[in-house]
């Protein structure tokens, strides 16, 4: 059973997709099992982690009815991990070296096995 997507879930799928050299059906695998892990968390924890940029936690407020379905009020707080931050000091001073080698290390051995395959 695949769970429904927003465009930008999708959009997110096929980025990550071009970018990993894994088909889109892979990426989607690996996200909805991340999804479901996320909701089991949630009920034990209250806390959903985002991995290298840090954690979410959960506040459920209560239930609303919209066109007869109910749906949950929740609030979130975010809190950033040291590596997220750090990337983001970066970028916001100029300094995008981290990131630009981070980047080359993960797209220069998947554009070169796509290179190899065909």
């Amino acid at each position: 059973m695949n769970i429904k997507m927003s465009s930008f879930c999708k959009e997110d799928i096929a980025e990550i997709s071009i970018f990993s050299g894994y088909p889109q059906a892979i990426v989607r695998e690996v996200l909805e099992f991340k999804f479901l892990l996320d909701v089991e968390k949630y009920f034990t924890t209250k806390k959903i982690s985002l991995p290298y940029i840090g954690n979410l936690d959960i506040k459920f407020l209560g239930d609303k009815i919209i066109e007869g379905n109910r749906e949950a009020i929740i609030e979130g707080s975010f809190t950033p991990s040291d590596f997220f931050k750090r990337i983001i000091g970066e970028a916001e001073d100029g300094n995008n070296e981290l990131i630009q080698e981070l980047l080359e290390q993960k797209i220069r051995p998947a554009l070169s096995a796509i290179i190899n395959d065909e």
